[in-house]
């Protein structure tokens, strides 16, 4: 065990299905780095010894355990920084592979997708100056309208509605990404609607890093169009990015970006 910050200690366990001990032989590693310089956070990194998804799973107590993050690597490891529950004394993680892949999650989604919703998806485009982009999506029988839209929080009419995915096209991605391999994902998925809640992929050149973050989801298919359900899935949701100021400046991103990822985009 690892003393930090405001928990009391954690400690991590790895866990891995029989069908991943015959596919690859070893279970995936997680390492608790001794030491996070950002505030209310854990510094990870994990080894999945897998070309395919790994969960990162949390406890507080050993029998009740909670998804983090799906992750997905080339590299031999890739870093995760956790936000844990502030009233956290003791906190667990393991890693099961595998994880949950495109299929699995889609096939969640679409059973009990509505017919009209609607959320706000952030579209952080760093290979365009750093510009953050947010937006209140809405999709009624399969027509997308966008509405809201901010660009670094500055109120604008003038975007392009191709940089507010839809749920599908989010999928199509990560399908991309678990066919072809990249140098690192993360995943999280809504507990309850099974929507992707939070993508964070680093990939080679032109385009180096995407960043999608859904949330505030709405359910309008209720009669009279009242909101059945909203769910704003991880506030803070963990990042690649978040690891910055722990190890400096990268060659290939804006300062925030750690070197620890930066190693995957050079």
């Amino acid at each position: 065990m690892t003393p930090h910050k405001n928990l009391a200690a954690c400690c991590v366990l790895a866990m891995v299905s029989f069908a991943g001990v015959a596919a690859f032989g070893q279970a995936p590693e997680v390492i608790l780095h001794s030491s996070s310089q950002i505030p209310q956070s854990v510094l990870l990194s994990i080894r999945p010894h897998s070309t395919g998804w790994v969960l990162l799973e949390a406890s507080s107590d050993l029998a009740s355990w909670q998804p983090v993050v799906n992750l997905l690597t080339t590299n031999s490891s890739g870093p995760f920084v956790d936000y844990p529950p502030s009233n956290s004394l003791v906190r667990f993680y393991r890693a099961r592979s595998p994880g949950v892949t495109a299929t699995q999650a889609l096939s969640s989604w679409q059973a009990v997708r509505p017919a009209h919703f609607q959320y706000v998806l952030q579209n952080t485009k760093l290979d365009a100056g750093g510009i953050v982009w947010s937006g209140t999506v809405t999709i009624s029988n399969g027509v997308k309208t966008v509405t809201n839209v901010t660009a670094n929080g500055i109120p604008t009419t003038s975007f392009d509605p191709a940089d507010f995915l839809a749920p599908e096209e989010v999928f199509a991605l990560i399908t991309t990404v678990e066919s072809q391999g990249v140098k690192l994902a993360h995943v999280t998925y809504d507990e309850q609607w099974s929507f992707p809640a939070s993508v964070v992929v680093v990939f080679s050149t032109p385009t180096p890093i995407t960043d999608y973050r859904m949330s505030e989801f709405v359910d309008l298919s209720v009669a009279h169009g009242q909101a059945n359900k909203i769910t704003g899935a991880n506030s803070r949701p963990a990042s690649p990015l978040d690891a910055g100021r722990q190890f400096g400046r990268a060659s290939c991103a804006p300062p925030f970006l750690s070197t620890a990822v930066a190693q995957f985009c050079r």
